[in-house]
């Protein structure tokens, strides 16, 4: 569909039409062709062509934007670390804990801060509280449905159990956002119940 908008010379001597959310005037997400026409007098000509890319949305799939430190700083300004609780599963520290959910994140081409953000609302900044048991090790709630179910569970892995908790979460958001195949082991038990992409 087309749609047109009237340009208007700025101060500085530009030309702006907008602010134009294209998630607001087409819906969904897609790369637009944004045609540029000037008119003079009578005379209408095509003056450039533009090409835009709409995501709506933060794309879960990407190269991350934050580091661990970053992460692990945001952390610490809002809870305290369970160290008792995954010292035994791999992760001693917030700053052990980032750090594995970047290496599982890029393993997999997803974005680090997606894990970290989900992992941290899922949990209540590690605190957990609802149908989820922090001995399990599953950051993203997985399996846990409802009624009480409570979830897949993660601490078989020993000292890798934050690890495969964090990968099984990586796992499910790449179903999510991408068809491309995993690129680790599969460990998220829920991973071929997702539509792909």
């Amino acid at each position: 569909s087309t749609r047109w908008y009237q340009g208007v010379r700025q101060s500085d001597g530009s030309w702006a039409a907008g602010p134009i959310s294209l998630g607001d005037e087409f819906g969904q997400a897609g790369t637009y062709v944004a045609g540029v026409w000037a008119t003079y007098a009578n005379h209408t000509e095509r003056w450039t062509t533009v090409t835009i890319d709409n995501v709506l949305g933060y794309s879960i799939m990407g190269r991350s934007s934050y580091s661990s430190n970053e992460m692990a700083d945001l952390f610490d300004q809002m809870s305290s670390y369970p160290s008792d609780v995954y010292l035994k599963y791999g992760a001693s520290s917030i700053d052990d804990f980032c750090k594995i959910v970047v290496e599982e994140a890029n393993a997999e081409g997803v974005k680090a801060e997606v894990v970290f953000a989900q992992a941290m609302y899922e949990t209540g900044w590690l605190g957990f509280g609802g149908d989820i048991d922090p001995e399990q090790c599953n950051f993203a709630g997985i399996g846990a449905v409802g009624n009480g179910a409570s979830g897949a569970s993660f601490n078989q892995y020993g000292k890798d159990s934050v690890r495969m908790g964090i990968r099984a979460q990586v796992q499910h958001l790449k179903a999510y956002a991408s068809t491309e195949p995993l690129r680790q082991p599969l460990v998220d038990p829920r991973f071929d119940l997702v539509e792909r992409g």
